[in-house]
């Protein structure tokens, strides 16, 4: 305070601070009450997470590394689970996976005997003959023997095509170029040049119930199918019997048939007679290996489609192939 005489006095002002310290420590209380709450929601999530998630997957995967013993062999499969989450569907996804590898590596295991056991027969014939020609002093003996020898080589390379082209459409079919295919017109280009290979017989009828038919699949697989239909069942007619070509569609479908006059196929052996190397011919195969009907059966099941055998009533048997039509040609 300024009098005449200068300062005479002062006025001192204040004002406590408690309430902005309450205030700031209200404000640091709840930040901390907040950062409690997020570390326990951290710790309850992540408890969620290990038990939820990454305790079932490493369940997984210590199971996934179990299922190869050292040899590469599967020794189980995973458990079936009720679980409707994705762990779930990736569980069941794994068990399918693995039964399928399973399933495959069974027939692999399985073909490979097969193989093994259709080329011992011809070997053992060829090493017989052999050493029988080797100590035989007759000249003809010896010629007969080299001419059982010859046929026996002849039967293992048709072994040795069959079983390439199996392979081959075993694991190719999925990226083989597929194009439309008109079957009426295959059809009837297959069957003249089946007429024109057999002049003596049977003979050949084509039945067409349907034109301009068309499917998605390779001509030259396709053609392979009927080939392989043809020859088993002109291997069965008698000379002057009939074969039957037939083409229809069902719903859907197009249904190749293919008709005999033969002896038609054993009961027992319906159920087999898809199965590779399995012939229901009795004693000698002469030139079938038990290949073609197989063949056939893996190119229309990679196709979406089926093949079918029954025996008819009026005798022989017939083959139905099922095939998709193009969606140009659904109804």
């Amino acid at each position: 305070i300024r009098g005449k005489e200068g300062i005479e006095g002062a006025v001192l002002v204040s004002q406590s601070t408690y309430r902005i310290r309450r205030a700031l420590y209200a404000v640091r209380l709840g930040l901390f009450k907040i950062f409690l709450a997020s570390l326990l929601a951290a710790l309850i999530l992540s408890a969620v997470v290990a038990t939820t998630i990454a305790r079932p997957l490493g369940r997984l995967r210590r199971r996934a590394e179990d299922l190869v013993d050292r040899r590469g062999r599967l020794t189980g499969t995973f458990r079936p689970t009720r679980r409707s989450d994705e762990i779930g569907d990736l569980q069941r996804a794994l068990a399918a996976l693995t039964e399928r590898l399973d399933h495959h590596i069974r027939l692999t295991e399985s073909f490979s005997a097969d193989v093994s056991h259709e080329f011992k027969n011809p070997l053992a014939s060829i090493r017989s003959a052999t050493e029988l020609a080797l100590s035989s002093a007759d000249a003809a003996e010896r010629r007969r023997l080299l001419e059982l020898t010859q046929r026996e080589v002849s039967r293992m390379e048709r072994l040795l095509s069959g079983v390439r082209e199996i392979s081959r459409v075993d694991a190719g079919m999925e990226s083989e170029e597929r194009t439309t295919v008109f079957v009426d017109r295959l059809l009837a280009a297959v069957v003249e040049a089946f007429r024109l290979r057999h002049p003596e017989g049977p003979t050949f009828v084509l039945a067409i119930a349907n034109e301009e038919v068309q499917v998605n699949a390779s001509a030259d697989r396709l053609t392979q199918v009927l080939e392989n239909l043809l020859d088993n069942a002109v291997s069965f007619s008698p000379a002057d019997g009939t074969v039957t070509v037939s083409l229809a569609v069902d719903d859907d479908r197009a249904i190749l048939g293919v008709a005999d006059q033969g002896p038609g196929i054993p009961e027992e052996h319906l159920d087999r007679i898809f199965s590779r190397f399995f012939t229901s011919r009795d004693g000698d195969r002469g030139d079938h290996t038990g290949l073609g009907l197989p063949i056939a059966q893996a190119i229309v099941e990679a196709y979406g489609g089926s093949i079918t055998v029954k025996n008819r009533r009026c005798g022989g048997a017939l083959f139905l192939v099922r095939l998709p039509l193009t969606s140009t040609e659904k109804p």
